[in-house]
């Protein structure tokens, strides 16, 4: 069985019998595609032996890594994600934008802890609390700017 043996933090072809099975294939562009039965895990190496892709097989579930310079994922119709914790992080920006309606459904509280400036534009601004108050703090003034400052009006 060739085998993609690990020596001195890169990959080489060379032919082993080892206890941990590993099968490969060569691919274009110097990239292995390596089978680790033992490991339950299928990978996609790089020229320079980054992972680029980790496809894993456990008891629990398949579990997918994939470590890439760009990703696109186009749905025609809709395009869901599911699960009990969903994180999206990014270090300079995360942009959202649609030419129809954001909807937010929340089944408990929402926080939103922003170091900067938090503005919101819109035509009009409404805010309703269905039960309780609608409070507003300020470590500084509060100030109302409008063409008319309405109270206890309907």
């Amino acid at each position: 069985m060739k085998t993609l043996e690990k020596s001195g933090g890169a990959y080489s072809d060379s032919v082993t019998e080892r206890q941990h099975e590993k099968t490969f294939l060569k691919m274009d562009w110097g990239n292995y595609l390596v089978l680790d039965k033992d490991r339950q895990e299928i990978k996609l190496i790089d020229k320079n032996n980054a992972t680029q892709l980790t496809i894993s097989i456990r008891s629990e579930g398949l579990s997918l890594q994939i470590n890439a310079n760009e990703i696109n994922i186009n749905a025609v119709n809709r395009l869901n994600f599911y699960g009990k914790e969903v994180n999206i992080e990014a270090s300079d920006a995360i942009r959202i934008k649609t030419d129809g309606d954001l909807i937010h459904e929340i089944g408990n509280d929402s926080t939103a802890t922003i170091g900067g400036t938090n503005n919101n534009k819109a035509q009009s601004h409404m805010i309703t609390a269905e039960l309780g108050n609608v409070e507003i703090k300020a470590n500084d003034d509060v100030r109302l700017d409008g063409e008319r400052v309405l109270f206890n009006c309907e």
